[in-house]
């Protein structure tokens, strides 16, 4: 049991160094990065936007279709019930 946790240190502790010791992104590449995350992001917010459109619409077509539906055929039991 000791020989498990003597490698599970020393596991720990060369990958703390390492994490340690690796250089941070160069100002060069933190710029690209950014680019690139902006460039994603206005493609997600286009399409999101369309997306969300037509969903809308289409979620108000169904809600309407649902009233006019139930409205048609409350106005047509009451039309029976009158004759």
């Amino acid at each position: 049991m000791k020989t498990i946790y003597v490698l599970f240190t020393s596991l720990m502790l060369s990958l703390q160094l390492n994490a340690q010791n690796t250089e941070p992104p160069s100002a060069e590449q933190q710029a690209e990065w950014r680019r690139i995350a902006h460039e994603e992001g206005q493609k997600s917010v286009a399409s999101n936007t369309v997306k969300n459109f037509f969903r809308n619409k289409l979620i108000f077509l169904v809600i309407g279709g649902a009233i006019a539906l139930v409205g048609g055929a409350v106005a047509i039991s009451n039309k029976d019930e009158k004759n």
